[in-house]
Protein backbone atom coordinates (compact mmCIF):
# COMPACT_ATOMS: atom_id res chain seq x y z
CA UNK A 1 0.00 0.00 0.00
CA UNK A 2 3.05 2.26 0.17
CA UNK A 3 3.41 4.76 -2.66
CA UNK A 4 6.67 5.77 -4.33
CA UNK A 5 6.98 8.34 -1.55
CA UNK A 6 8.43 6.81 1.61
CA UNK A 7 5.97 6.88 4.48
CA UNK A 8 2.99 7.72 2.25
CA UNK A 9 0.33 5.00 1.90
CA UNK A 10 -2.74 4.89 -0.33
CA UNK A 11 -5.95 2.89 0.00
CA UNK A 12 -9.46 2.92 -1.42
CA UNK A 13 -10.63 4.95 -4.39
CA UNK A 14 -7.23 6.55 -5.09
CA UNK A 15 -5.84 3.10 -5.88
CA UNK A 16 -6.93 0.75 -8.65
CA UNK A 17 -10.38 -0.79 -9.10
CA UNK A 18 -12.61 -2.19 -7.78
CA UNK A 19 -13.83 0.88 -5.90
CA UNK A 20 -15.61 -0.90 -3.08
CA UNK A 21 -15.72 -0.27 0.66
CA UNK A 22 -14.70 -3.77 1.74
CA UNK A 23 -11.68 -3.66 -0.59
CA UNK A 24 -10.65 -0.28 0.83
CA UNK A 25 -11.07 -1.58 4.40
CA UNK A 26 -8.76 -4.51 3.74
CA UNK A 27 -6.19 -2.22 2.13
CA UNK A 28 -6.39 -0.02 5.23
CA UNK A 29 -5.69 -2.98 7.51
CA UNK A 30 -2.66 -3.98 5.44
CA UNK A 31 -1.36 -0.38 5.39
CA UNK A 32 -1.78 -0.02 9.19
CA UNK A 33 -0.08 -3.35 9.90
CA UNK A 34 2.78 -2.47 7.57
CA UNK A 35 3.26 0.86 9.34
CA UNK A 36 3.23 -1.01 12.67
CA UNK A 37 5.93 -3.37 11.43
CA UNK A 38 3.67 -6.41 11.22
CA UNK A 39 4.30 -8.87 8.41
CA UNK A 40 1.40 -8.69 5.94
CA UNK A 41 0.26 -10.47 2.79
CA UNK A 42 -0.40 -9.10 -0.71
CA UNK A 43 -4.02 -8.65 -1.83
CA UNK A 44 -5.34 -10.98 -4.51
CA UNK A 45 -7.68 -8.59 -6.31
CA UNK A 46 -9.30 -11.51 -8.17
CA UNK A 47 -10.73 -12.71 -4.85
CA UNK A 48 -12.51 -9.49 -3.93
CA UNK A 49 -16.28 -9.90 -3.91
CA UNK A 50 -18.07 -7.73 -6.47
CA UNK A 51 -21.47 -6.14 -5.86
CA UNK A 52 -24.46 -5.84 -8.16
CA UNK A 53 -26.94 -3.34 -6.76
CA UNK A 54 -30.08 -4.99 -8.06
CA UNK A 55 -33.16 -6.70 -6.67
CA UNK A 56 -32.35 -9.11 -5.22
CA UNK A 57 -28.82 -7.87 -4.43
CA UNK A 58 -26.01 -10.02 -5.79
CA UNK A 59 -22.45 -10.64 -4.63
CA UNK A 60 -19.98 -12.46 -6.86
CA UNK A 61 -16.37 -13.51 -6.56
CA UNK A 62 -13.79 -14.89 -8.96
CA UNK A 63 -13.57 -14.86 -12.73
CA UNK A 64 -16.61 -14.82 -14.99
CA UNK A 65 -16.97 -17.59 -17.57
CA UNK A 66 -15.79 -15.26 -20.34
CA UNK A 67 -12.83 -13.93 -18.33
CA UNK A 68 -11.75 -17.44 -17.35
CA UNK A 69 -11.74 -18.58 -20.98
CA UNK A 70 -9.71 -15.51 -21.99
CA UNK A 71 -7.23 -16.31 -19.23
CA UNK A 72 -6.71 -19.75 -20.76
CA UNK A 73 -8.70 -21.87 -18.31
CA UNK A 74 -10.60 -24.86 -19.64
CA UNK A 75 -14.04 -24.61 -18.05
CA UNK A 76 -17.51 -26.00 -18.53
CA UNK A 77 -20.76 -24.28 -17.69
CA UNK A 78 -23.77 -26.36 -16.61
CA UNK A 79 -25.30 -26.37 -20.10
CA UNK A 80 -22.05 -27.79 -21.51
CA UNK A 81 -21.93 -30.47 -18.81
CA UNK A 82 -25.59 -31.33 -19.36
CA UNK A 83 -25.18 -31.69 -23.13
CA UNK A 84 -22.05 -33.83 -22.79
CA UNK A 85 -23.53 -36.13 -20.16
CA UNK A 86 -26.84 -36.49 -21.98
CA UNK A 87 -25.07 -37.40 -25.22
CA UNK A 88 -22.85 -39.94 -23.47
CA UNK A 89 -25.75 -41.55 -21.57
CA UNK A 90 -27.77 -41.98 -24.75
CA UNK A 91 -24.73 -43.52 -26.46
CA UNK A 92 -24.33 -45.98 -23.56
CA UNK A 93 -27.96 -47.07 -23.87
CA UNK A 94 -27.71 -47.35 -27.64
CA UNK A 95 -24.70 -49.68 -27.36
CA UNK A 96 -26.36 -51.76 -24.66
CA UNK A 97 -29.43 -52.10 -26.86
CA UNK A 98 -27.24 -53.41 -29.67
CA UNK A 99 -25.77 -56.00 -27.29
CA UNK A 100 -29.24 -56.99 -26.05
CA UNK A 101 -30.46 -57.30 -29.63
CA UNK A 102 -27.65 -59.73 -30.38
CA UNK A 103 -28.51 -61.81 -27.31
CA UNK A 104 -32.20 -61.92 -28.25
CA UNK A 105 -31.29 -63.05 -31.76
CA UNK A 106 -29.00 -65.71 -30.30
CA UNK A 107 -25.88 -64.37 -32.02
CA UNK A 108 -22.53 -63.15 -30.75
CA UNK A 109 -22.10 -59.48 -29.88
CA UNK A 110 -20.05 -57.92 -32.69
CA UNK A 111 -16.56 -56.55 -32.10
CA UNK A 112 -17.54 -52.92 -32.79
CA UNK A 113 -20.25 -52.96 -30.11
CA UNK A 114 -17.86 -54.58 -27.64
CA UNK A 115 -15.30 -51.86 -28.26
CA UNK A 116 -17.89 -49.11 -27.77
CA UNK A 117 -18.93 -50.65 -24.46
CA UNK A 118 -15.37 -50.60 -23.09
CA UNK A 119 -14.67 -47.86 -20.54
CA UNK A 120 -11.22 -46.86 -19.33
CA UNK A 121 -10.64 -45.89 -15.67
CA UNK A 122 -10.00 -42.31 -16.86
CA UNK A 123 -13.31 -42.22 -18.71
CA UNK A 124 -15.21 -43.56 -15.70
CA UNK A 125 -13.54 -41.00 -13.41
CA UNK A 126 -14.44 -38.16 -15.79
CA UNK A 127 -18.07 -39.27 -15.98
CA UNK A 128 -18.26 -39.63 -12.18
CA UNK A 129 -16.88 -36.09 -11.70
CA UNK A 130 -19.37 -34.73 -14.21
CA UNK A 131 -22.30 -36.48 -12.52
CA UNK A 132 -21.30 -35.01 -9.14
CA UNK A 133 -21.30 -31.53 -10.71
CA UNK A 134 -24.80 -32.20 -12.10
CA UNK A 135 -26.10 -33.29 -8.70
CA UNK A 136 -24.63 -30.16 -7.11
CA UNK A 137 -26.36 -28.00 -9.74
CA UNK A 138 -29.64 -29.77 -8.95
CA UNK A 139 -29.31 -29.11 -5.21
CA UNK A 140 -28.48 -25.46 -5.87
CA UNK A 141 -31.48 -25.09 -8.20
CA UNK A 142 -33.76 -26.61 -5.54
CA UNK A 143 -32.57 -24.12 -2.91
CA UNK A 144 -32.90 -21.20 -5.29
CA UNK A 145 -36.36 -22.38 -6.32
CA UNK A 146 -37.55 -22.35 -2.69
CA UNK A 147 -36.10 -18.85 -2.22
CA UNK A 148 -37.86 -17.45 -5.28
CA UNK A 149 -41.19 -19.14 -4.50
CA UNK A 150 -41.16 -17.72 -0.99
CA UNK A 151 -40.46 -14.23 -2.31
CA UNK A 152 -43.17 -14.49 -4.97
CA UNK A 153 -45.69 -15.53 -2.31
CA UNK A 154 -44.60 -12.66 -0.04
CA UNK A 155 -44.81 -10.08 -2.83
CA UNK A 156 -48.26 -11.29 -3.90
CA UNK A 157 -49.44 -10.90 -0.32
CA UNK A 158 -48.07 -7.35 -0.27
CA UNK A 159 -49.80 -6.59 -3.60
CA UNK A 160 -53.15 -7.57 -2.12
CA UNK A 161 -52.89 -4.76 0.42
CA UNK A 162 -50.78 -2.08 -1.23
CA UNK A 163 -51.49 1.47 -2.37
CA UNK A 164 -52.07 1.90 -6.11
CA UNK A 165 -48.79 3.75 -6.64
CA UNK A 166 -46.89 0.86 -4.99
CA UNK A 167 -48.29 -1.71 -7.43
CA UNK A 168 -45.79 -1.30 -10.27
CA UNK A 169 -42.75 -1.59 -8.02
CA UNK A 170 -44.05 -4.86 -6.59
CA UNK A 171 -44.82 -6.16 -10.09
CA UNK A 172 -41.23 -5.43 -11.12
CA UNK A 173 -39.88 -7.30 -8.10
CA UNK A 174 -42.15 -10.26 -8.80
CA UNK A 175 -40.97 -10.40 -12.41
CA UNK A 176 -37.35 -10.77 -11.25
CA UNK A 177 -38.22 -13.76 -9.08
CA UNK A 178 -40.42 -15.36 -11.76
CA UNK A 179 -37.58 -15.13 -14.29
CA UNK A 180 -35.13 -16.68 -11.86
CA UNK A 181 -37.61 -19.38 -10.85
CA UNK A 182 -38.11 -20.37 -14.49
CA UNK A 183 -34.35 -20.91 -14.81
CA UNK A 184 -34.33 -23.28 -11.83
CA UNK A 185 -37.24 -25.16 -13.41
CA UNK A 186 -35.22 -25.60 -16.60
CA UNK A 187 -32.34 -27.11 -14.59
CA UNK A 188 -34.82 -29.44 -12.87
CA UNK A 189 -36.20 -30.61 -16.21
CA UNK A 190 -32.69 -31.18 -17.53
CA UNK A 191 -31.85 -33.17 -14.41
CA UNK A 192 -35.02 -35.25 -14.71
CA UNK A 193 -34.01 -36.13 -18.27
CA UNK A 194 -30.58 -37.29 -17.11
CA UNK A 195 -32.12 -39.35 -14.30
CA UNK A 196 -34.41 -41.02 -16.87
CA UNK A 197 -31.33 -41.91 -18.95
CA UNK A 198 -29.63 -43.29 -15.82
CA UNK A 199 -32.65 -45.44 -14.95
CA UNK A 200 -32.82 -46.77 -18.51
CA UNK A 201 -29.10 -47.57 -18.33
CA UNK A 202 -29.69 -49.51 -15.08
CA UNK A 203 -32.63 -51.41 -16.60
CA UNK A 204 -30.58 -52.37 -19.67
CA UNK A 205 -27.80 -53.72 -17.44
CA UNK A 206 -30.30 -55.73 -15.41
CA UNK A 207 -31.92 -57.09 -18.56
CA UNK A 208 -28.55 -58.05 -20.03
CA UNK A 209 -27.46 -59.88 -16.88
CA UNK A 210 -30.72 -61.85 -16.82
CA UNK A 211 -30.63 -62.77 -20.51
CA UNK A 212 -26.91 -63.34 -21.11
CA UNK A 213 -26.11 -67.02 -21.62
CA UNK A 214 -22.51 -67.00 -22.80
CA UNK A 215 -19.71 -66.24 -20.32
CA UNK A 216 -18.45 -63.45 -22.60
CA UNK A 217 -21.88 -61.78 -22.66
CA UNK A 218 -22.18 -62.03 -18.88
CA UNK A 219 -18.74 -60.43 -18.47
CA UNK A 220 -19.72 -57.44 -20.61
CA UNK A 221 -22.78 -56.65 -18.51
CA UNK A 222 -20.92 -57.28 -15.23
CA UNK A 223 -18.34 -54.68 -16.31
CA UNK A 224 -21.16 -52.28 -17.16
CA UNK A 225 -22.68 -52.88 -13.71
CA UNK A 226 -19.33 -52.16 -12.02
CA UNK A 227 -18.83 -48.98 -14.07
CA UNK A 228 -22.38 -47.83 -13.26
CA UNK A 229 -21.81 -48.19 -9.51
CA UNK A 230 -18.48 -46.37 -9.67
CA UNK A 231 -20.00 -43.47 -11.64
CA UNK A 232 -23.22 -43.03 -9.65
CA UNK A 233 -22.22 -44.32 -6.21
CA UNK A 234 -25.11 -46.82 -6.17
CA UNK A 235 -25.74 -50.12 -7.91
CA UNK A 236 -28.06 -50.48 -10.86
CA UNK A 237 -30.35 -52.65 -8.70
CA UNK A 238 -30.74 -49.84 -6.15
CA UNK A 239 -31.60 -47.35 -8.91
CA UNK A 240 -34.24 -49.68 -10.36
CA UNK A 241 -35.72 -50.31 -6.92
CA UNK A 242 -35.79 -46.58 -6.18
CA UNK A 243 -37.45 -45.69 -9.48
CA UNK A 244 -40.13 -48.35 -8.94
CA UNK A 245 -40.93 -47.09 -5.43
CA UNK A 246 -40.93 -43.39 -6.23
CA UNK A 247 -44.09 -41.76 -7.53
CA UNK A 248 -43.44 -39.52 -10.51
CA UNK A 249 -44.72 -35.98 -9.93
CA UNK A 250 -43.96 -33.93 -13.05
CA UNK A 251 -45.49 -30.75 -11.64
CA UNK A 252 -43.90 -30.70 -8.18
CA UNK A 253 -41.39 -27.99 -9.08
CA UNK A 254 -43.94 -25.70 -10.68
CA UNK A 255 -45.26 -22.55 -9.06
CA UNK A 256 -48.93 -23.01 -8.30
CA UNK A 257 -51.17 -20.49 -10.11
CA UNK A 258 -52.91 -17.77 -8.12
CA UNK A 259 -56.23 -16.43 -9.39
CA UNK A 260 -56.07 -16.17 -13.18
CA UNK A 261 -52.27 -16.38 -13.45
CA UNK A 262 -51.16 -19.08 -15.84
CA UNK A 263 -47.64 -20.51 -15.72
CA UNK A 264 -45.69 -22.09 -18.51
CA UNK A 265 -44.52 -25.67 -18.14
CA UNK A 266 -41.16 -26.55 -19.62
CA UNK A 267 -40.71 -30.00 -21.12
CA UNK A 268 -37.42 -31.71 -21.86
CA UNK A 269 -38.04 -31.31 -25.58
CA UNK A 270 -38.68 -27.57 -25.71
CA UNK A 271 -36.85 -26.26 -22.64
CA UNK A 272 -34.18 -24.48 -24.69
CA UNK A 273 -36.38 -23.11 -27.48
CA UNK A 274 -39.21 -21.93 -25.27
CA UNK A 275 -37.34 -20.82 -22.13
CA UNK A 276 -37.23 -17.12 -23.07
CA UNK A 277 -40.73 -17.21 -24.58
CA UNK A 278 -42.00 -18.96 -21.46
CA UNK A 279 -40.46 -16.36 -19.17
CA UNK A 280 -42.12 -13.57 -21.14
CA UNK A 281 -45.48 -15.37 -21.02
CA UNK A 282 -45.25 -15.83 -17.27
CA UNK A 283 -44.33 -12.19 -16.73
CA UNK A 284 -47.11 -10.91 -18.99
CA UNK A 285 -49.71 -13.02 -17.22
CA UNK A 286 -48.61 -11.62 -13.88
CA UNK A 287 -50.26 -8.38 -14.94
CA UNK A 288 -53.71 -10.01 -14.75
CA UNK A 289 -53.80 -11.32 -11.20
CA UNK A 290 -56.95 -11.84 -9.22
CA UNK A 291 -56.17 -8.90 -6.93
CA UNK A 292 -55.76 -6.52 -9.88
CA UNK A 293 -59.16 -7.50 -11.21
CA UNK A 294 -60.77 -7.02 -7.79
CA UNK A 295 -59.31 -3.53 -7.38
CA UNK A 296 -60.25 -2.33 -10.81
CA UNK A 297 -63.70 -3.91 -10.68
CA UNK A 298 -64.30 -1.86 -7.54
CA UNK A 299 -63.48 1.24 -9.57
CA UNK A 300 -65.99 0.17 -12.22
CA UNK A 301 -63.31 -0.12 -14.91
CA UNK A 302 -62.11 -2.85 -17.21
CA UNK A 303 -59.51 -5.11 -15.61
CA UNK A 304 -56.16 -3.95 -16.96
CA UNK A 305 -52.83 -4.04 -15.19
CA UNK A 306 -50.38 -2.52 -14.38
CA UNK A 307 -52.17 0.68 -13.34
CA UNK A 308 -50.99 3.46 -15.64
CA UNK A 309 -52.41 6.40 -13.67
CA UNK A 310 -52.57 5.43 -9.96
CA UNK A 311 -53.49 8.97 -8.80
CA UNK A 312 -56.43 9.21 -11.17
CA UNK A 313 -57.42 5.64 -10.35
CA UNK A 314 -57.29 6.32 -6.61
CA UNK A 315 -59.72 9.22 -6.93
CA UNK A 316 -62.49 6.86 -8.06
CA UNK A 317 -62.11 4.45 -5.10
CA UNK A 318 -63.71 4.64 -1.67
CA UNK A 319 -61.26 4.21 1.23
CA UNK A 320 -62.14 1.46 3.68
CA UNK A 321 -59.68 2.74 6.27
CA UNK A 322 -59.46 6.54 5.84
CA UNK A 323 -57.22 6.94 8.89
CA UNK A 324 -54.36 5.10 7.16
CA UNK A 325 -53.23 8.03 5.03
CA UNK A 326 -54.85 10.65 2.87
CA UNK A 327 -56.39 8.22 0.44
CA UNK A 328 -56.52 5.16 2.67
CA UNK A 329 -55.83 1.48 1.95
CA UNK A 330 -57.66 -0.19 -0.94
Amino acid sequence: MQTDEAGIYAIGDVTKAPWLAHKASHEGIIAAETIAGIKTHPINYNNIAGCTYSFPQIASVGLTEEAAKKAGYQIQAFDDIYEEHSKEAKEYNKNLNEALKAINENRAIDAETKKKLEKSPEQIAKTRKRWKAIELAKKTADKEGIYHKENIARIRKERSNCLPHEEQNLINKEEVHVKSLSKTQIVNKQYDGLVADKELYAQNISLGLSKAKRREEKAIFLMEAAAFKEIHGVSHEEVIKGSNNQEMDSGSDQLQPEGDIQHIRFTAANQYKESKEGQNTMIENLRYSHEDQKKLATAGKEAKSPIKDPVKQASTLKPIAPNKGKIGRW
